[in-house]
């Protein structure tokens, strides 16, 4: 194969990897609603907020694994350290922390309720927070003093009413059991039409600047090889 085929073959490989990649990556936004980052020295730009510490700072909705259970807590930016419940006690790590993120945090809302009220809620879709054998764990909140506390609300797999939410209360480190609390319940909402049409004008733009950027690199390389 000459030399200038070549280079025709590898720009026209070159724009098809442009053009798939683009529209993965617009899809790709598309399909996630929430997902967990690793926390690596910053809080992710799209972190979904929880609650308030002592200083009135934002918290973040974390996780992180703790004798092979995976446990969410309250992750507090000053401190680079999530605080969770286990074992009717305050527990604390800076290691293997995962942060709840999204692009759409008008998709969440944090829905007051009762243990008892809680398993009976209508169309509910709680986020599932972690992982204990016997027990489904999903994300709840409560004011204790001056805080917005993030813990954790569990569901027994062997008893449908019993049912808790337990978190730590910072000011001294103490195990917290509330009968009411809030629950966070993620409901995906489709966008207003004209939103919509912007995005899609928006898309198409994008769409045909990469097919311009491709049609100009292919004509300026053959005109380049027939000279």
């Amino acid at each position: 194969m000459k030399l200038h085929q070549i280079a025709f073959y590898f720009t026209l490989f070159l724009c098809a990897r442009y053009s798939q990649g683009a529209a993965i990556d617009d899809e790709t936004e598309e399909l996630e609603g929430y997902y967990w980052r690793h926390y690596t020295d910053h809080v992710p730009k799209d972190a979904l907020p929880g609650g308030k510490d002592m200083k009135g700072e934002t918290t973040y909705i974390g996780q992180a694994l703790y004798r092979s259970i995976l446990i969410p807590g309250q992750f507090i930016v000053g401190d680079r350290k999530l605080y969770f419940e286990w074992g009717d006690a305050e527990r604390v790590t800076s290691d293997n922390i995962k942060i709840l993120c999204t692009k759409h945090p008008e998709q969440f809302e944090w829905i007051r309720t009762t243990t008892e009220a809680v398993g009976n809620i209508p169309d509910k879709n709680f986020i599932l927070g972690g992982f204990e054998s016997d027990f489904t764990v999903y994300i709840g909140r409560v004011a204790i003093d001056n805080t917005l506390a993030i813990g954790k609300v569990i569901f027994s797999t062997h008893e449908s009413s019993s049912v808790g939410f337990h978190t730590t209360c910072r000011q001294n480190a103490s195990f917290v059991r509330a009968q009411e609390f809030e629950v966070l319940n993620y409901e995906p909402k489709i966008p207003p039409p004209a939103k919509m049409e912007e995005k899609a004008k928006g898309g198409a733009m994008f769409t045909s600047k990469i097919d311009a950027f491709c049609f100009g690199l292919m004509i300026s390389v053959i005109l380049f090889l027939t000279h």
